[in-house]
């Protein structure tokens, strides 16, 4: 009877220790986004991440020394085009490789953070496996079967990508699409020339559309003109990383455009 008591005491002592929460401390860098995102973003990934945690049995806490840090930085701004970096330490040390960086793209500020909770279950089993083979070193056949493997992920810098057309470029296609319309119709309404048309008086009526035609044609062309020469410009100066001014002029029989390029 005394030593079913005992082994029970034991058992009963150490349940807790097994369920024991870890600590972690879980890091947001968003000091590269704008002050308009950065607040949403930070409250908005603590939201979705904080249940994660607790489902693995992790407490947040600030002087842990397994950590997880996460850094925000913007591709493309107006397109809300966020790279995302996840690193993991343990015990204070960087683990590598580490988790791949990735890009969510036209993502609202909740739509980021659900992306990075979709993320935090692999930086967690990177942090735990590490914490496994610190303590179970492997030996040097099962080293190399795991080194010469599919990486987990790289951790390089991303190239900044440049579209190959911007918003001034998109504009301009507008543009040239409204003169081609336009100079299409002046063409039909030039074609018509003058229309005798039958009236109540004596003498017929005759239209001439032939002026309305040579306006909508020189309205549409010099649309289509300076609406081509726009997107052009763009297209080339993006390719090069040039910034470019452009300045449209519009004048009663045409139409002109500036262009300023900073090399």
């Amino acid at each position: 009877m005394v030593l079913l008591a005992s082994t029970s005491r034991v058992a009963w002592a150490a349940a807790p220790a097994a369920t024991a929460e870890r600590p972690l401390r879980v890091t947001l860098d968003v000091s590269a986004l704008a002050e308009v995102d950065a607040p949403h973003i930070e409250r908005f990934t603590l939201e979705r991440i904080e249940p994660l945690l607790q489902k693995r049995m992790y407490t947040r806490a600030d002087d842990a020394g397994d950590a997880i840090e996460i850094r925000f930085d913007y591709l493309d701004q107006k397109d809300l085009e966020y790279a995302v970096y996840v690193d993991v330490y343990e015990d204070g040390a960087l683990v590598e490789p580490g988790i791949a960086w990735f890009v969510c793209k036209f993502c609202p500020q909740s739509m980021l953070a659900d992306n990075v909770a979709e993320h935090l279950p692999a930086a967690l089993d990177l942090l735990e496996r590490a914490e496994v083979e610190a303590v179970t070193p492997m030996v040097p056949e099962e080293r190399d079967s795991q080194t010469t493997g599919a990486p987990i992920g790289s951790v390089d810098e991303p190239t900044v990508r440049t579209k190959p057309i911007g918003g001034l470029g998109i504009t301009a296609a507008v543009v040239a699409g409204g003169g081609l319309a336009t100079t299409i119709a002046g063409a039909v309404e030039f074609g018509r020339g003058e229309v005798v048309k039958r009236s109540d008086t004596p003498n017929l009526r005759v239209e001439d559309h032939r002026p309305q035609g040579v306006f909508l044609l020189s309205v549409g062309m010099s649309a289509l003109v300076l609406g081509t020469a726009v997107m052009v410009v763009d297209v080339v100066t993006r390719e090069k990383n040039k910034k470019i001014a452009v300045a449209p002029s519009w004048m009663p029989r045409g139409a002109g455009v500036s262009v300023s390029v900073r090399f």
